[in-house]
């Protein structure tokens, strides 16, 4: 599959490229496809499998194994984000090994959509002269 899958994908690449537009990578590693994937010219992330993340503290071959894929990001411009990262020593490590964001409870708690709109209203920064707009 993959192979026959190969120009297509290379096709679509060129074309996103082409309009600015990028491809996110979910479940990155050190699978053939991952790093075929990696080199692609329009990929702008990718996020690293959460079971490397999980197995992080207590794997020195999950540690490798995520060096490896920033390492391989980081040549090829693609930037990599931990996923699920959950614990502060998690943050500490994943920096060390050179990865560029995280995403899980370390960060934030999961928070409701609702929240999110209340607190983004919250930092909008209103134009003064929209302000008399609409109390006038």
């Amino acid at each position: 599959f993959w192979r026959k899958e190969r120009a297509c994908l290379q096709r679509l690449s060129a074309g996103l490229e082409a309009l600015g537009a990028g491809l996110v990578i979910d479940n990155a590693s050190l699978h053939e496809q991952s790093a075929e994937l990696l080199s692609l010219p329009s990929v702008c992330l990718a996020k690293i499998d959460r079971t490397l993340t999980r197995e992080l503290a207590g794997s020195r071959a999950a540690q490798m194994r995520v060096a490896g894929i920033a390492q391989l990001a980081r040549v090829g411009g693609v930037l990599t984000v931990a996923k699920q990262v959950d614990r502060p020593q998690e943050q500490e490590l994943l920096r060390a090994l050179g990865v560029d964001f995280i995403q899980g409870h370390a960060t934030a708690l999961p928070t409701p959509l609702a929240e999110l709109d209340r607190q983004r209203e919250q930092l909008l920064i209103v134009d003064p002269a929209a302000r008399e707009d609409q109390t006038a």
